[in-house]
């Protein structure tokens, strides 16, 4: 052996000693495997108390506010409060029937300065003569209950161009709530009709089945005539606001 040999074994040696162990890969992926589920178990645990604490947060808040058997639950789904507005389906109104108190309630509604007549009235009816210096004016108001709701729209506020007498316009009004109004003026209707007498009619359907009529006209004798002043006194604007009126829901 040269003097080298035993420097070189020697080298060697160390180089061999020095180089990292050749890895255990079946250990290797069974720790990697045991470490995936431990991962796992720790994941379903945190679920399973967050859903604990929910339910308990729950109940908790039941057992404190619940206000007995019957109450409704704290929770309460987001969005709008309901809407206080009637609405297809109410509950009937009955609507101002007494005649003397419709004959009343015109004295009250009428504008100032025109001189309001009693005439007639009946249960659900009233008539009263309105007088200024243009001449006078028939006004009749009609207060029915148990009439279908707006919804199902019935006939008469309907506005049918062959179904109206001649002359006659027709305007029908869907109002915010849901209420009915229509709106006709034109000649009486009468056959033959007295020459120079017209109508103006503004009739709601009100929420509960009541309906109002309001309805004038430019004459005392309404069939006969003769007129009296080339329009009714009081304006379109007017009736609307009579028949809307809240007094004849009674």
């Amino acid at each position: 052996m040269t003097q080298e040999s035993p420097i070189k074994a020697a080298l060697e040696s160390a180089v061999l000693v020095a180089e990292p162990p050749a890895p255990d890969v079946k250990a290797a992926v069974f720790r990697q495997a045991g470490r995936i589920r431990f991962r796992q178990r720790l994941a379903a645990g945190v679920s399973a108390l967050a859903t604990v604490g929910v339910v308990s947060a729950v109940a908790l808040s039941l057992a404190n506010g619940g206000g007995g058997q019957g109450s409704e639950p704290l929770l309460m789904p987001a969005g709008d409060p309901p809407s206080a507005t009637a609405t297809p389906g109410s509950t009937p109104v009955p609507g101002l029937k007494d005649g003397a108190a419709i004959l009343a309630a015109l004295h009250s509604l009428v504008p100032q300065g025109i001189t309001v007549t009693d005439k007639d009235s009946q249960d659900g009816y009233g008539h009263v003569l309105l007088t200024e210096p243009g001449g006078q004016t028939t006004l009749k108001v009609n207060v029915a209950a148990n009439y279908p709701e707006p919804s199902l729209k019935p006939d008469f506020f309907h506005c049918d161009a062959q179904s109206e007498g001649p002359g006659v316009t027709c305007e029908q009004v869907t109002l915010s709530e849901g209420s009915l109004m229509v709106i006709r003026q034109g000649p009486t209707g009468d056959l033959p009709p007295a020459p120079g007498v017209v109508s103006w009619t503004v009739a709601v359907l009100l929420h509960g089945g009541l309906r109002v009529v309001v309805t004038e006209f430019n004459a005392v004798q309404v069939k006969a005539g003769p007129a009296t002043r080339p329009e009714p006194v009081l304006t379109v604007k007017d009736l609307k606001a009579l028949a809307l009126d809240k007094v004849w829901l009674g």
